[in-house]
């Protein structure tokens, strides 16, 4: 089998591929732009629809070791009339409570990308929302203490088979190197303390999502049943208790479990074995930013009388700090 080298034109390509050489693409060439989404069909006051919960599970997005998991529920509904197709498939999504990582509004696109795969990867299109239970005094809702809004984007992309296969062995290679090019030795009185920055794990997610953007908060109805579980007043208030909601535009008659903030993680609200798959993700996040942490404190703000040695400067200070916000 011939050694691909790093570039070659298409004509070169064509014939590396069918000689079964993997070939990776010019590094400068851009992948393909993204596919503008048409605009979402507004949302009625009341959906007229029955919806069912067909999914309730524990989703994990973007990055191993950089993004935390999510709730995802996933709602379907049939058709009103024979001659009509059914309406799209109603992904709910929500942040754990004190997940470790960015905040789950900030990685809209990641979620809505493994949701994409993981519910639906034909193709099929998705409307996602955002459910911030116990967490409405910081959001401002007035109906309940619980917040849901429509997330929608403007773009979105199924990577070739070409773009997907060079990141996945990308990430093989990088897995298997298990090293950066950025690392240093602090010397102190008590020794040596060699710090390495952890990589970037390689984006190998098979959808692309882009131009996230949330709607206004929809209206909430706490159902007679569970009026009892709502403590407090507006905005302090809160759930006592695991209760319900109603979400009249988004799901109609069909109830949406809610729980008090605290609770409101995956070892209340998901079954063993997707806890442990999401404390296996969240201690991995941790164990990242505390490795990070090491390094850039070592690098950007020594210990007094301690000699800091790097291997080779690739990243100024402001860079290791952007770094660590997740800029980069």
């Amino acid at each position: 089998m011939p050694v691909a080298p790093t570039y070659q034109p298409a004509w070169q390509k064509k014939v590396l591929r069918r000689e079964g050489a993997f070939v990776w693409p010019d590094p400068d060439e851009p992948e393909p732009p993204l596919v503008p989404v048409p605009d979402e069909s507004p949302l009625p006051a009341r959906s007229p629809h029955v919806w069912a919960l067909r999914v309730d599970t524990v989703l994990g997005y973007g990055r191993p070791g950089y993004d935390p998991v999510c709730h995802a529920r996933v709602f379907e509904a049939p058709p009103l009339h024979d001659d009509e197709a059914a309406p799209p498939p109603v992904v709910v999504l929500g942040g754990f409570h004190r997940a470790p990582g960015p905040a789950l509004q900030q990685r809209g696109q990641k979620a809505a990308a493994a949701a994409q795969a993981r519910f639906a990867p034909d193709g099929r299109r998705l409307r996602f929302a955002l459910v911030y239970p116990g967490a409405s005094r910081y959001h401002g809702a007035a109906d309940a203490p619980v917040e849901v809004r429509e997330l929608m984007f403007t773009e979105r992309q199924r990577r070739g088979a070409w773009e997907a296969r060079r990141r996945r062995r990308r990430a093989q290679r990088e897995t298997r190197r298990g090293t950066t090019a950025a690392g240093l030795a602090e010397t102190t009185v008590h020794g040596v303390t060699r710090h390495v920055l952890p990589p970037h794990p390689v984006d190998t997610d098979d959808w692309v999502f882009g131009g996230d953007h949330q709607g206004g908060a929809l209206t909430v109805e706490v159902p007679e049943a569970h009026r009892d579980a709502v403590v407090g007043v507006a905005p302090d208030w809160g759930w006592s208790r695991p209760a319900a909601v109603w979400v009249p535009a988004l799901l109609g008659e069909t109830e949406l479990s809610v729980w008090p903030a605290h609770h409101y993680t995956p070892e209340h609200v998901a079954s063993a074995a997707d806890a442990a798959y999401a404390a296996g993700r969240h201690d991995a996040v941790e164990r990242h930013r505390a490795q990070e942490s090491r390094f850039i404190d070592a690098f950007t703000d020594p210990n007094p009388g301690s000699v800091v040695v790097p291997d080779s400067v690739h990243l100024t200070p402001d860079e290791l700090r952007s770094y660590r916000a997740g800029d980069t």
